[in-house]
């Protein structure tokens, strides 16, 4: 988030003052480069584009304690963390554009920042190879467990880590272009000689309102089908909150090849989280009924502002992930 914040102040300090501090910018992006540079050689082991990421300072978000070795040995390809990285690319690239447009020697950060985030974010999608975290049957992003045998299985728990992606969208208003025309040449070139890199993503050279451009990694019919369960009160939206849909999907979700049932530790700890969730609720008294409440206590704040805003005035538009567009 530290790119984020930074170009987040800068934007703030212009609209206060007119005027950005750029020197402050420019000493806060070499030091963001450095941030970068390791996450990209360190945390990246198989050069996939994909990340692990360790503790992200996400409690509770899924099945294994991140910090520690695996009880399954392998490693994790968390769909946060790599979220976390395409965001990253992002905000580097915003911070490299207004850069660039006081300081031309800026230009070439900004396409580096541009193939970063394609490579990034189109590696969360399998194209014909491997295990990808986009599971297309459920319309979901999930880790992907990587076992010492070479085997990959997707953790099919649907948690806050597969909503993380819905974070990696940045919109461009075009200054860059007008001003450095001769910037579209390479990123065409690029993305001509890896037209698998824009396949599965929203196509960032598609313009919108008012020639905008905008970098996500979800493209729509995606991001309705995240959406449909993200605004379901069977899981995210639960009247016990997500915590208890974990805690109901893992216990049949995680299964290892040879272990009979489960991961160890994980499907008990599961089950006396959903039953602790469920015994908090009964003590709130009879007649409660959170599918009534205009605000579930169980569900996370930002998914019962979401639920205001969507669920009264576009619940017709995302219905289904199958509507027309």
């Amino acid at each position: 988030m530290h790119a984020w914040s930074t170009i987040f102040t800068y934007r703030l300090e212009a609209a206060a003052r007119g005027q950005g501090v750029v020197d402050w910018l420019e000493r806060s992006f070499h030091g963001l480069l450095l941030n970068f540079t390791w996450w990209v050689n360190r945390k990246d082991r198989a050069d996939k584009n994909v990340f692990e990421g360790g503790f992200l300072g996400l409690d509770n978000i899924g099945v294994f304690d991140r910090s520690a070795p695996l009880p399954t040995g392998g490693y994790l390809e968390q769909a946060d963390g790599t979220a976390w990285m395409a965001l990253f690319c992002q905000n580097m690239l915003e911070i490299a554009v207004e850069l660039t447009m006081h300081r031309a020697t800026y230009l070439r950060m900004c396409l580096k920042f541009v193939e970063h985030f394609l490579w990034i974010s189109s590696s969360m999608f399998a194209d014909g190879e491997g295990v990808g975290m986009w599971d297309e049957q459920d319309g979901f992003f999930y880790d992907v467990l990587q076992l010492p045998n070479r085997s990959a299985q997707r953790l099919k728990v649907r948690s806050m880590v597969g909503l993380l992606p819905l974070c990696a969208v940045t919109v461009f208003h075009g200054q860059l272009r007008e001003q450095y025309p001769e910037v579209a040449g390479p990123i065409r070139d690029f993305m001509d000689a890896h037209p698998e890199l824009t396949r599965k993503i929203h196509d960032p050279t598609r313009p919108g309102c008012e020639g905008r451009l905008m970098a996500a990694v979800l493209d729509e019919t995606r991001l309705r089908r995240v959406l449909e369960r993200m605004l379901d009160e069977n899981e995210f939206l639960s009247p016990y909150g997500n915590p208890l849909a974990v805690a109901a999907a893992c216990a049949g979700a995680v299964r290892i090849p040879g272990r009979r049932s489960g991961i160890p530790g994980v499907v008990s700890a599961c089950r006396i989280g959903q039953r602790h969730v469920r015994r908090q609720f009964e003590l709130a008294g009879p007649g409660v009924d959170a599918r009534e409440r205009t605000d579930n206590p169980g569900a996370p704040a930002v998914l019962q502002l979401l639920r205001r805003g969507l669920h009264h005035r576009l619940s017709n538009r995302f219905r289904s992930a199958h509507d027309s567009l």
